[in-house]
């Protein structure tokens, strides 16, 4: 996760997501409680250890390696590669009580080296996802002609 400093904030790149996170100071409420659900996000899908080791950023600190080496400095950053991905979805398997096939949700875990790319799957909602319902140009002119009308 590598930020840069630009002039209306900091924007991030997540992966393919690039995220512009504002200055604090002109962040509404909402905008606040969202950047926190996603870093918080992020930060409980890591391995505790890389958990650890982030939560002591910009801290001084004595390393300790395997051969019982230690260094002492000041942690600015840590570099981590996923080892899985954890999905979780429909899975097939057999059944011998039936015998038959079923169909369960579980986890899997894939290897990070067996995958090629993740691609987000962005889902049209439908009319019941709708809080009002889109007016078509005509409609949409009537109705600013009826406001005008009355104002």
């Amino acid at each position: 996760m590598a930020g840069q400093v630009s002039q209306k904030g900091i924007t991030v790149r997540i992966g393919s997501q690039t995220v512009l996170l504002p200055d604090l100071d002109e962040m509404s409420v909402d905008e606040m409680k969202s950047e926190i659900t996603m870093w918080r996000t992020i930060f409980l899908g890591i391995d505790e250890f890389t958990r650890d080791l982030m939560y002591l950023i910009g801290r001084d600190a004595i390393v300790i390696m395997r051969n019982y080496q230690a260094v002492k400095g000041r942690i600015f950053g840590v570099v981590f590669k996923p080892e899985q991905v954890v999905i979780g979805g429909p899975v097939t398997y057999y059944d011998p009580l039936e015998s038959k096939m079923k169909v369960a949700i579980a986890l899997q875990r894939i290897p990070y080296a067996n995958i090629l790319s993740v691609n987000e799957i962005i889902q049209e909602v439908g009319e019941y996802g709708k809080t009002e319902p889109e007016k078509t140009q005509s409609e949409q002119l009537e109705y600013e002609e009826n406001i005008n009308e009355t104002a």
